[in-house]
């Protein structure tokens, strides 16, 4: 939804009510702009480019000339009248032209640094109309379509030009909605809608129709990737939904209550068309360019998607419904009562999965997904200027098809397109002791051998998966949290409002990926040979490599305390403070099917991996506030200072896996101080452990100076000059943390949600 569309914009972090489902961490509501019998309308332009910004950290450290960057981003909105006071438009139209500067930064390979900038080209149009048809029922119509290609894009500061990929995404929404008033006490609102999302993931020149399996490899080096992009596929998700709420206030009744009682329904499909890594990957353990004399400098691995690409339809069906209650028991107290009961209908194909034998479910059916929801609002006092709220609710998360779609083709256990390595189970261990690698598919070096691998996996034939295969798990249920909150607000005097709030979210029976054919490896060097137990041979049959499954097995613990103080505009000025201690732990960093990487044969270990959660932030504050200037005419200045801890990471060494279970991941480093060295060294106290480190803290300061015209009628012209970054703060990504890479605890790269010091100019015209 473009900015200048929205009337309105809502976001709910928790608590929120019954009438929300398929979600514990948020709800985002926009309610965009209508027409009225007056015309309205805006013309807006925001203009920057790399005049206006100053260079780089990295590219300044290393006297890199600046990126050619700009961003201009233009259009306009109109809403009036159909036929006046019965049917009304509103109109919105936008453009965006972005190259955003990008400093490839390569400490091992200083030749291969540079600037470049990645492109977006969007236009985006948003249309609405209102009808009232007459004084009971109104309905409506809105439609919102973008396109936003990106015809280059660099994923991240490691790249050569040659890796670098592209994008096309054209996207559409519409919805229709029909409002009846029964009576005075009641009003239904039903609404349809339909999505559609068609994104070509790639690289250039795989959007321009060249063959993948006809590309160059991908050459991922230890501290840099090269040649083609592997990445080559199409996603088409559709959906069409439905929903009905019936709202009823009913005064009088042991008080004042509002109810609502609804119902839900959502189909969403997925077709995924896939190509990646048909030209495949090999896997390098030096930085070093490719000599046919250095055994050090060819691949240890090849990954390669075979025998062909991937093409299938996913489709679901997920329905909700609620029912509640906003109960004013007496003028100083507020009870929200409320229910809501959701399931999915989400099959998956398990006809080849044994863990289905002797089942008679045909996919996991988690039927039992009730969710309680209570709360309320007490004034402590006649005047209601202090007050306590708090409640308590159960949240159900949708499955997202992301976990599931791998079951469907490339990790099946029979198929006709899946990534395969060799070898299989491990890496070539030639190549790191400085001896030529002895797999077929890598004596030659970098080259895919076509025709070794074609006989192998002829193309178009359906066969078994000889590298991972994902099983579906029949005792899967959907993940769920528990949320608690306990807070209070207290006016002070007529313009201060202060607020502090306790809140706690348990979120449970999070996926875990479970490894079903682990291994041990002969020695505790990472090289060594993994030998897998196939403890299913005798049931299914033998198995190549890794077969995994989702667990419910996933636990994260978040609590916060926020602190709020806000001054409502008076004597020309405004503001806002506010801050969290927040604290997430537990034994995965995301619950997002994270793998089990301390798993040991059957036991998963996961006390192991008790640590911070990925978005674990400590301290997060944020100031914000405006001055109306006085004795100006309409001059403003605004500004928004930010900052925050950083996010964990972790300390490892990949050279071993000294508990010999086929995972380097968790190889942590033991508790200490270690830093790296040379250039933008970093150092941290780690407390051991998964996530034990704290990467770079974050601060931010942005400010805005502009002046509002007004001409006759209604009219308005406001120029604004923002200023991104004033200070030029440059805010660093986590560095690297494993100690076998040459970049350990290097800063290489800045966030990019952190500028550098940037000016943008903007103008917009109201009427």
């Amino acid at each position: 939804m473009p900015v200048e569309a929205v009337q309105e914009f809502q976001l709910l972090t928790s608590q929120f009510d019954a009438e929300y489902g398929l979600a514990s961490g948020g709800i985002v509501n926009s309610v965009s702009k209508a027409g009225t019998n007056q015309y309205h309308g805006s013309a807006f332009l925001f203009f920057q480019d790399e005049k206006m910004a100053t260079n780089e950290y990295f590219a300044r450290r290393d006297g890199l000339p600046e990126a050619e960057t700009q961003q201009q981003q233009w259009g306009g909105t109109l809403g009036g009248p159909i036929v006046k006071d019965k049917a009304h438009y509103f109109a919105s139209v936008e453009r965006v032209v972005l190259d955003a500067g990008v400093t490839t930064n390569v400490p091992t390979r200083p030749d291969l640094n540079r600037t470049d900038f990645e492109s977006t080209r969007v236009w985006n149009t948003y249309i609405r109309g209102d009808h009232q048809l007459n004084a009971g029922n109104t309905y409506g119509l809105r439609f919102l379509r973008e396109t936003s290609p990106q015809p280059l894009q660099i994923q991240d500061t490691n790249h050569t030009p040659s890796r670098h990929e592209a994008e096309l995404d054209v996207d559409w929404t519409v919805v229709g909605n029909l409002s009846s008033v029964i009576g005075t006490t009641k009003v239904n609102t039903f609404r349809v809608s339909a999505v559609k999302e068609d994104v070509f993931f790639g690289n250039p020149a795989f959007n321009s129709g060249r063959d993948q399996r006809e590309l160059p490899p991908l050459l991922d080096h230890l501290s840099f990737e090269d040649g083609q992009s592997p990445r080559a596929s199409r996603r088409l998700d559709v959906a069409y939904g439905a929903d009905n709420v019936f709202a009823w206030f009913l005064p009088g009744k042991g008080g004042d209550h509002d109810m609502k009682f609804g119902v839900n329904y959502l189909y969403s499909s997925l077709r995924l068309q896939d190509y990646g890594n048909q030209n495949g990957t090999f896997v390098f353990s030096a930085d070093l360019p490719f000599d046919r004399n250095n055994p050090r400098t060819y691949p240890e691995r090849l990954s390669i998607r075979v025998p062909g690409a991937l093409d299938f339809l996913m489709k679901g069906h997920f329905i909700g419904m609620f029912a509640q209650d906003k109960w004013k028991v007496r003028n100083n107290l507020t009870l929200s009562l409320g229910a809501r009961y959701d399931f999915e209908i989400l099959p998956t194909p398990n006809q080849d999965n044994p863990l289905f034998a002797g089942k008679q479910e045909e996919y996991p059916r988690d039927m039992d997904n009730v969710s309680p929801r209570v709360g309320f609002s007490w004034a402590l006092d006649d005047s209601r200027r202090s007050a306590v709220r708090g409640g308590f609710g159960v949240f159900y998360q949708r499955t997202a098809y992301t976990f599931l779609t791998g079951m469907y083709g490339t990790n099946a256990r029979f198929s006709n397109s899946f990534t395969v390595n060799f070898p299989t189970n491990n890496v070539d261990p030639g190549p790191r002791a400085g001896t030529f690698p002895t797999d077929p598919r890598l004596v030659n070096g970098p080259v895919v051998d076509r025709a070794l691998i074609d006989s192998l996996f002829p193309p178009g034939s359906r066969v078994r998966n000889g590298g991972t295969v994902r099983f579906d798990n029949p005792d899967r249920k959907n993940a769920w949290a528990r949320q608690y909150s306990l807070g209070y607000e207290r006016q002070l005097g007529t313009n201060i409002g202060i607020s502090v709030d306790y809140i706690r979210s348990e979120q449970r029976n999070q996926y875990i990926l479970k490894e079903l054919n682990p291994g041990i490896r002969d020695t505790t060097l990472a090289s060594s040979t993994l030998r897998r137990t196939n403890p299913l041979i005798g049931v299914v049959g033998d198995w190549a490599a890794s077969v995994v499954t989702l667990v419910n097995e996933g636990e994260i613990n978040y609590q916060t305390i926020q602190v709020s103080g806000t001054r409502r505009l008076s004597n020309h000025w405004q503001g806002r403070l506010s801050y969290a201690f927040s604290r997430g732990r537990g034994n995965t960093a995301t619950g997002q099917a994270d793998a089990a990487s301390s798993q040991f044969l059957g036991d998963l270990n996961l006390d192991a991996d008790i640590g911070p959660t990925t978005v674990d932030r400590p301290h997060i504050l944020t100031l914000s506030g405006n001055v109306d200037v006085p004795k100006t005419g309409g001059l403003k200045l605004s500004a928004v200072f930010s900052a925050r801890t950083g996010t964990p990471f972790t300390l490892t060494d990949t050279t071993n896996d000294l508990d010999r279970n086929g995972f380097t991941a968790n190889e942590y480093l033991p508790a200490g101080t270690y830093s790296g060295t040379s250039n933008d060294a970093y150092t941290v106290e780690y407390a051991g452990g998964r996530a034990g480190g704290r990467g770079p803290n974050y601060q931010r300061l942005d400010v805005r100076a502009g002046y509002r015209f007004r001409l006759a009628g209604q009219r308005t012209v406001d120029a604004f000059l923002d200023v991104f970054n004033v200070t030029n703060q440059p805010n660093f990504a986590n560095p690297v943390g494993d100690r076998r890479q040459p970049t350990f605890l290097r800063i290489t790269s800045t966030l990019d949600e952190s500028p550098t010091r940037t000016a943008q100019l903007n103008l917009r015209f109201g009427f």
